[in-house]
């Protein structure tokens, strides 16, 4: 795991360290940098696979291409033993230089021989050109501007921001798109002209032009109905990659909430591991708290387990925390994920996670109430939908009567359903200088296909929202994250598999329940989704208020040329009033949109 940066152009070593120092926590043990006169780029590397040898950037047998890279790649031993019978000579032990190699045999098509996480960069000085590589689910980042017909890329966006020929702006689409979802998507970033590649695409920069491909593409189809066959598949997949992403020269372990999916992942670490396994757990001392559920899994697989209690206040992190971010992030588990990596690094260099089983088993809440809403609307006729008046100005019921327009197709309900602003109070919101054009990243689909929506969370919300956070959070902390769900065999195949089998009776995770259900404790199978609990109504309403107030509310606000300060006052005062999820939502992304311009953009 490492932080990857650099330009075409010129040989600025100055600026190319700069780039690199500024993230310098992706990568504490060691730095590398090559440099001739078209390239400039480096790394940060944080050790986990060949400690010695695995010092980047690493090049061919002719040093005629030179790779820097960030992330892991969990077939390296097999790729290697191949392309050793076809000539290819190593000088490391490293997955980086096995890439490398791919890349001298396959050309671009190597992206398709690799599993495993990767943002990675290759110059081939024989083609003049720069060959960067994002992985399929999109764990790693990359981010890239052209900026004066140079490109500059980088794990993180800080990195190009030391490059002081670029002056800092929002971009209007960023904006528009936070407060639509929550988060920004791919390929946009909240910076004007700074871009992010897209989850299964790379990127060819020669002749001052950029080419970018998609090289991975999921499919719901054809759907995979017999759950004997299932059953059988998932458990042969998962358990390959569990196994596959325990390779490690440093120690690992897992985090533990006593959900399904973290849960699963100790189960099956617990039957490839040599020694106990560490698992690590948050928790922050109320009726939400998780750590019980937790304990009973350590219990029964013997791990060595550690815990964490969060009583500090969460203000003397939100700003620090926006900074790593980059982009303002409208989720408020940033913090524990932030506080258990940082625990978790005392112990280990190496952490397993959860991400991923919600999304392909259909683990949240709001796939359950969107198919009961979408029974509940079926009473109604169509033609007398269409019909139905908008009338109200309460936001909550405007949705409901959208979405009962909508309700034929669960595809265009999800798009009303998630909003965190709708079109409407985005008039309201902006001022007349910015631009509102109607932005939809939703599925789109003929047939009420709970897969669809499954697909769209899978594109848009894992890798822009969790794995973003993932990522930032856990790199803050210099430890790597690895997501045995998201192994992209698992994920192609899960993505086929029939939604009754993953709602069944409105019971979520059917099929990965029936899968634990003699593996792990029958608290574990039978308990609700409770998902990665925050006590954010507390600290809104108590340490971080007078942050929220001096960011919402003052007169002088840098908010002034974006958003019209009446509605501000308004969510404000709703949120105080009622206090509901809804209203929270808005006011949390408000509240991390001014931290976040109050951290990057210089007026």
């Amino acid at each position: 795991m490492c932080g990857i940066f650099g330009f075409t152009g010129t040989n600025d070593l100055k600026l190319l360290k700069k780039m690199g120092n500024v993230i310098k926590y992706r990568g504490p043990d060691d730095v590398g940098y090559y440099i001739d006169n078209f390239i400039s780029m480096g790394v940060r590397r944080l050790s986990i696979i060949d400690l010695k040898t695995g010092h980047q950037p690493i090049h061919n047998e002719d040093e005629s291409l030179w790779i820097v890279f960030n992330g892991e790649i969990y077939n390296y031993k097999d790729l290697r033993d191949y392309l050793v019978k076809k000539g290819h000579k190593f000088y490391t032990k490293t997955d980086t230089e096995v890439i490398l190699h791919a890349f001298e045999e396959y050309g671009p098509n190597c992206v398709q021989k690799l599993n495993g996480m990767f943002g990675f960069a290759i110059w081939d000085s024989k083609n003049n050109s720069l060959f960067i590589a994002r992985d399929r689910i999109g764990i790693k980042p990359v981010h890239y501007a052209l900026i004066n017909n140079e490109l500059f890329f980088a794990s993180e966006i800080k990195s190009i921001l030391e490059n002081k020929n670029y002056n800092p702006k929002v971009s209007d689409e960023g904006l528009n798109a936070l407060l639509s979802y929550r988060f920004v998507p791919a390929p946009l970033t909240m910076f004007e002209g700074i871009k992010k590649l897209k989850p299964g695409c790379y990127l060819i920069f020669k002749d001052k032009k950029i080419t970018i491909k998609k090289y991975w593409y999921l499919s719901i189809n054809p759907v995979i109905n017999n759950e004997k066959e299932a059953l059988k598949k998932i458990e042969n997949l998962f358990s390959d990659s569990v196994k596959k992403r325990l390779i490690s020269d440093v120690p690992l372990g897992s985090f533990l909430s006593g959900g399904i999916d973290s849960s699963s992942i100790v189960a099956f670490m617990s039957k490839y591991a040599s020694s106990p396994v560490k698992t690590f757990s948050v928790g922050f001392g109320d009726k939400n708290d998780e750590l019980s559920y937790a304990r009973k899994v350590s219990e029964v697989f013997n791990t060595e387990h550690y815990e964490l209690l969060v009583t500090s206040e969460t203000s003397k992190f939100l700003e620090k925390l926006t900074w790593h971010l980059d982009e303002p992030l409208a989720d408020a588990t940033i913090i524990p994920t932030y506080l258990i990596s940082k625990f978790a690094r005392k112990y280990v260099k190496v952490v397993l996670s959860g991400e991923g089983g919600d999304e392909l088993f259909a683990g949240y809440k709001k796939y359950i109430q969107l198919l009961r809403l979408n029974n509940l609307t079926k009473v109604v006729p169509y033609r007398i939908k269409q019909k139905f008046p908008i009338i109200s100005k309460n936001p909550v019921v405007r949705r409901f009567c959208l979405y009962l327009k909508n309700s034929n197709n669960i595809c265009e309900g999800y798009n009303v359903y998630s909003k965190v602003f709708d079109e409407e109070e985005k008039k309201e919101l902006f001022r007349k200088n910015i631009s509102n054009n109607k932005l939809n990243i939703y599925p789109r689909c003929k047939l009420p296909n709970l897969n669809s929506i499954l697909l769209f969370d899978i594109n848009y919300w894992l890798p822009d929202d969790l794995l973003i956070k993932g990522d930032r959070m856990m790199m803050a902390a210099s430890i790597e994250g690895r997501f045995p769900f998201l192994d992209h065999r698992f994920v192609e195949y899960c993505v086929k598999i029939h939604p009754r089998m993953k709602i069944k009776g409105f019971q979520s995770k059917y099929l990965l329940k029936k899968l634990m259900k003699n593996k792990l404790p029958k608290e574990i199978i039978r308990r609700r989704k409770q998902g990665f609990t925050v006590p954010i109504k507390s600290w809104l309403k108590n340490e971080l208020n007078d942050l929220a107030e001096e960011l919402l509310l003052d007169k002088n606000i840098r908010r002034k040329p974006y958003f019209n300060n009446k509605f501000v006052q308004k969510v404000v005062n709703n949120y105080k009033r009622k206090g509901n999820v809804y209203y929270r939502r808005q006011f949390w992304t408000l509240l991390m949109f001014e931290l976040w311009y109050k951290i990057f953009i210089k007026d």
